[in-house]
């Protein structure tokens, strides 16, 4: 017999962590599963046990999850780590692979808090070894305690790329460059969003700090850069790139690609929850109600999986997810869901007012996200090159599933992970559709690469 739980969460981050606590806090039965080995996700990632003297360089706002983590710990929630959840359906039913064995569970209420992944920036190159997004080597120093030698030239534009450069800075790696793929023009339509950003003098000023940082340091940055080339023979040697229509190069060992963040939204359409892609920002998103509910009756959303707004909000969102589903399930009345939720939904309200300015600022680089050399791969996995993309377009093939079918593009190991976005936007410019009339890859069950022997091997969570 399957194990009913009131609420299963999926996902240990900021949203996930904060929406199990508040479930627990109602007296809800309530399953975590994580895919990480640690609480915390990418944000908070290996809180619980980096070294001391990595904690100073990560920084007050990475200290800051400390607090949840603890309150989690004494939640009473059930927490099961290292897993990988597979499927889900429409009823809730979530089937997740635990080592080599896939368990099957049963929730009344579901809250998917996935989180984000590094967009992927499909520049000439961006294939060769030595050639990495900026994030994933903060992944390295919270978790590994690894940092990279030799030069290092980062690429792109971004909060966090600059969160990043920080602490590598601190951290005493030679940072050689910066290429700065932003325009001058977004500061210029920034400062129609200045009060917003106003609001939250904190956060201001901690980006004019880091800006402060790089500036001491004594680092090249190079402003309104575009078409960036990372260029080598058997790893990256150097990267190219034009600026006022000239071609300059710097030699480099490392090179850290960033143009944002972009909402992991698998889980979210393999439950059939309804999407919108937002311009601005690049990337698509499941839309969710005031409470985080998502179309689908009894699956909500909380974190940056539901848009890319930080680690404060993601908390926010998640614990009124967590409230939302008591009151769902009849366990508290409307009146004191909305009583226990005011300070979330205030806080929440607060946080995001200076997005629109953080937006407005750091757009990402349509030049570098919309790749046009031929040559360029584009589905990392299958090894589809953007030709392969637009002679399947020339031949009719123009929805994002018929491309799959054609070029094997999606059908890697990431399961459209990489490529999804990227085969949206080439499918956009080129029949010059908007990219949310071309949709995504339809997702599937296995969400995650699966053998047979693991197929066989099932049984229910008792």
């Amino acid at each position: 017999m399957t194990t009913i739980y009131d609420a299963v969460i999926i996902g240990a981050g900021p949203g996930g962590l904060a929406a199990a606590v508040q479930a627990r806090s109602q007296g809800l039965s309530v399953l975590l599963l994580n895919e990480q080995t640690h609480l915390g996700g990418q944000i908070y990632h290996s809180l619980e046990t980096v070294s001391g003297d990595k904690k100073q360089i990560l920084g007050q706002d990475y200290l800051n999850g400390q607090s949840l983590l603890a309150e989690f710990k004494t939640s009473g929630a059930e927490y099961v780590p290292n897993v990988k959840v597979v499927s889900i359906s429409k009823e809730r039913s979530i089937c997740y692979l635990d080592e080599d064995k896939i368990t099957e569970t049963q929730a009344k209420q579901l809250i998917i808090s996935a989180g984000a992944m590094e967009r992927p920036v499909p520049v000439p190159g961006w294939t060769l070894p030595g050639v990495m997004g900026a994030a994933s080597v903060d992944i390295l120093l919270k978790q590994s305690d690894i940092i990279p030698s030799g030069r290092v030239v980062f690429a792109g534009s971004g909060p966090l790329m600059l969160s990043v450069i920080c602490h590598l800075i601190d951290s005493g790696v030679n940072v050689a460059a910066i290429i700065d793929t932003s325009a001058f023009k977004n500061k210029l339509a920034a400062l129609a969003h200045a009060g917003g950003a106003l609001s939250n003098p904190g956060l201001l000023f901690k980006g004019f700090g880091m800006m402060g940082k790089i500036k001491k340091a004594g680092i090249l940055v190079v402003k309104s850069a575009g078409q960036i080339q990372a260029v080598g023979k058997d790893s990256v040697e150097a990267v190219l790139f034009k600026q006022n229509g000239k071609t300059r190069q710097i030699k480099t060992d490392l090179l850290l690609l960033h143009e944002g963040l972009i909402p992991d939204t698998q889980l979210s359409r393999l439950t059939g929850c309804d999407h919108e892609w937002v311009e601005g920002q690049r990337y698509f998103r499941p839309i969710v109600d005031d409470w985080n509910q998502s179309s689908v009756e009894g699956i909500s959303l909380a974190g940056d999986c539901t848009g890319i707004f930080g680690a404060k909000t993601a908390e926010f969102s998640g614990r009124i997810a967590g409230i939302n589903i008591a009151f769902k399930l009849g366990i508290i009345s409307e009146e004191k869901r909305d009583k226990l939720a005011l300070q979330y939904v205030s806080a929440r309200k607060k946080e995001l007012k200076i997005r629109s300015f953080i937006d407005a600022v750091y757009p990402p680089n349509k030049d570098q996200i919309i790749p046009n050399d031929p040559e360029t791969m584009v589905c990392r996995c299958e090894e589809v090159t953007v030709s392969d993309i637009l002679n399947a377009i020339r031949d009719g093939y123009t929805k994002p599933g018929t491309i799959k079918n054609k070029t094997r593009s999606g059908m890697g190991r990431c399961q459209g992970r990489m490529c999804g976005t990227i085969i949206t936007q080439l499918l956009s410019e080129n029949l010059m559709r908007p990219p949310g009339k071309i949709g995504y890859y339809h997702v599937r069950s296995m969400v995650k690469p699966v053998t047979l022997s693991q197929l066989g091997n099932m049984e229910s969570k008792r």
